[in-house]
């Protein structure tokens, strides 16, 4: 082969592979400015009551609250399984 087209060929494809890579940086420099997504901000939701069973309706009311901790006498009413969850709640509570 001529040395000649081997140079001319070699020319070519160094200055398309450096109009690639050209494009190839401003394409990311492109993608890299563009702005960051920011998630929703939460929406504030009314406090859950985990009560069980649930009650049909909750008020809290300052006046007439209570305190549930270490210090709270739980007597289980309705057989095994009610004296089954009391041992329960007083080991959560640390009775």
């Amino acid at each position: 082969m001529d040395p000649q087209k081997n140079r001319k060929r070699a020319r070519r494809g160094g200055a398309a592979g450096r109009r690639l890579a050209a494009v190839f940086v401003a394409a990311t420099a492109v993608a890299a400015c563009g702005r960051a997504v920011e998630p929703p901000a939460p929406t504030p939701r009314a406090p859950v009551h985990t009560i069980v069973p649930a009650p049909a309706s909750v008020r809290i009311s300052p006046a007439d609250s209570f305190a549930v901790d270490s210090l709270t006498v739980i007597v289980p009413t309705g057989g095994a399984a009610a004296t089954r969850l009391a041992e329960q709640l007083a080991a959560l509570l640390g009775t």
